[in-house]
């Protein structure tokens, strides 16, 4: 969306050149996702940025010329076997791709120099507003028409619908090996199964939620497939199922104020493209965890802060005590911060240290981690299994107790709890496994063990 509006919108030839040679590098990477989702979001974004804009005509000949070449890429990408399908070998992989990248290298010089060219043509050519209108109508009308046709082509509404719903309840097609199928897919890839948990939190706790990150442990135990989720692949559902209704108003008013300044952002050249973007940010919400993903959000979020800059009048400076009231709250949410990264710091070395055969530094840095989250169980779960892997079996219990007091509904810690220890205990804690995750491999594999 943004190198859309810099390269069809932008004032400087400079920045209209990076945007379409951006759209030469991410369409074709956004092909290779094989995502339904984000296709689905790139349209809705696509159409936001249509009727939001204040130069249609020019927003939609920039996107024709300069999205040529990036369309011929997605092309070319398509026809690269060995990137479209699994089971290529990697030497046959690397050279599909070298091939790929050297063309994309040509198509992106094509998409530059058609800049300067496509800016002559703005200059030269005028069109009537009223062209531009019924060029808008007819675009409109012919999308109906093809919609409409297809809908009939189909069976009519109703069959259609009823054939989306079937199928979006299936699973996708396994042992094909053909990726580019997910796209013409209209299978939902589990995702009513993840919702299906989520409506199931809400009816358990329709008011409050069952709290927040609690999807996961809920999936543990009530999924009816082998497949772990931490996210029900939707926002706004998993945040109404572990925060309830207030959360979720919460959520949907925050995300709400860019799309209200919007409207009086409007006039600015590129507050379309930014609205677009961050309108195919929230529909893609809908059906992906894509917001856990800093990169995406961060570009989200700011596409957001410049619809509001944009939006807003001019205001004074701010007083001595707005600015002593804001440092006030900024200190707490700082402090807060650190705290938060310095133990998560540590809890990450303690894990790689074990993992990496060096228990005694594990141990050490989950100490460290447990001075700076104390009401973790995280901390006192890795100091356990840093002394497991040194043999000292009893000590390991005492702390995998200690984690288990912070949260008994884990089933991980009854996990290792059950290796390192005996007899009834060992035999408590593998039911407790079986009772919070029903469908784990781990705890079958450790009971066939123990069993030969």
């Amino acid at each position: 969306m943004l190198a859309l509006g810099f390269a069809a919108q932008g004032r400087a030839v400079v920045v209209r050149a990076a945007g379409a040679v951006g759209l030469v590098a991410l369409l074709p990477t956004l092909y290779f996702t094989f995502s339904r989702g984000a296709l689905v979001a790139l349209a809705a974004g696509l159409a936001l940025q249509l009727a939001l804009g204040q130069r249609r005509s020019r927003l939609v000949v920039g996107a024709l010329v300069l999205g040529a070449p990036a369309a011929l890429a997605v092309l070319y990408a398509s026809r690269s076997g060995a990137l479209t399908a699994s089971g290529a070998t990697l030497q046959t992989a690397q050279a599909e791709g070298e091939h790929l990248a050297r063309r994309l290298l040509v198509l992106a010089f094509v998409a530059s120099a058609l800049v300067p060219l496509l800016g002559v043509a703005e200059r030269r050519i005028r069109p009537r507003p009223s062209l531009t209108r019924w060029l808008a109508v007819a675009t409109i009308v012919a999308a109906s028409a093809v919609g409409a046709g297809a809908i009939v082509a189909s069976g009519g509404p109703v069959e259609l619908v009823e054939r989306g719903v079937d199928s979006f309840s299936q699973p996708l097609p396994a042992g094909t090996g053909d990726l580019e199928g997910r796209l013409l897919s209209t299978s939902g890839n589990g995702r009513s199964d993840y919702w299906g948990v989520a409506a199931g939190m809400v009816q358990e706790e329709p008011l409050l939620g069952t709290g927040a990150g609690s999807f996961e442990r809920y999936w543990l135990e009530e999924r009816p497939t082998s497949f772990y989720a931490r996210d029900a692949h939707n926002l706004y559902l998993e945040t109404l199922a572990e925060l309830g209704p207030v959360g979720l108003l919460v959520l949907v008013a925050t995300l709400a104020v860019p799309l209200v300044a919007l409207w009086r952002a409007r006039r600015v050249r590129l507050a379309a493209a930014a609205g677009g973007a961050y309108g195919a940010f929230l529909v893609h919400a809908v059906v992906d965890w894509h917001w856990e993903v800093p990169g995406v959000t961060v570009a989200a979020l700011l596409c957001a802060v410049a619809l509001l800059a944009w939006a807003r009048e001019p205001t004074p400076p701010l007083s001595r005590l707005d600015r002593r009231v804001g440092l006030a709250l900024a200190i707490p949410l700082t402090a807060v911060a650190l705290v938060a990264h310095v133990g998560n710091r540590a809890l990450a070395a303690s894990s790689e240290a074990t993992a990496n055969g060096e228990p005694e530094r594990g141990a050490a840095e989950a100490r460290r981690a447990r001075a700076w989250a104390p009401w973790s169980h995280e901390p006192w779960q890795l100091l356990g299994q840093a002394r497991l892997a040194r043999n000292r079996d009893e000590e390991a219990r005492l702390a995998l107790r200690r984690a288990l007091a912070r949260d008994p509904d884990n089933w991980s810690i009854w996990y290792d709890l059950a290796i390192v220890s005996r007899g009834e205990e060992r035999a408590r804690a593998l039911a407790q496994v079986k009772r919070l995750n029903p469908l784990s491999p781990e705890a079958d594999e450790l009971i066939t063990e123990i069993s030969s």
